[in-house]
């Protein structure tokens, strides 16, 4: 049990990493496309060296930034493809709404809980929230399907 609960973990784990880098590599993006709109070229004197990176050198680093960002998202569908798949695998809809917010949606717990609260019009305090998350988890690690521990 404790076996796959750490799968479980790492799954999760797994996706919060892809999508992390997925933000790191669109901020990258966005710094580069903006770079190579204000970039004057530069024109070195005889021994002199250039202070600037130019266009066409920014804009392949640009490509090749593009081409890991769509590898990145790619896998991070991969893997949110799969823990939506295992999440729909939990028999009450509030152990699915919970993960489903956390770890699909990116949600606080602040966020989760009102959130609850708006959908099912019951109160959902701290201390129900974190259960109902634990418990989830555990019936998720309970739940894991036998192929996903081959892999």
């Amino acid at each position: 049990m404790d076996e796959k609960r750490q799968r479980v973990e790492a799954l999760l784990g797994s996706l919060a990493e892809a999508r992390a880098e997925t933000e790191r590599l669109e901020r990258r993006i966005e710094a580069l496309r903006g770079k190579c709109c204000r970039i004057t070229p530069s024109y070195v004197r005889h021994g002199g060296a250039a202070q600037t990176r130019g266009k066409a050198e920014v804009w392949d680093l640009l490509m090749e930034e593009q081409e890991r960002l769509a590898e990145q998202l790619q896998k991070l569908l991969t893997v949110q493809r799969q823990v939506e798949a295992w999440i729909n695998l939990l028999p009450k809809d509030r152990w699915r709404m919970v993960l489903r917010y956390r770890y699909l949606e990116g949600m606080s717990f602040v966020h989760i809980g009102e959130t609850l609260e708006r959908v099912t019009g019951r109160p959902c305090s701290d201390t129900q929230l974190y259960r109902l998350h634990r418990e989830a988890l555990q019936a998720a690690a309970e739940l894991w399907p036998m192929e996903a521990e081959r892999s």
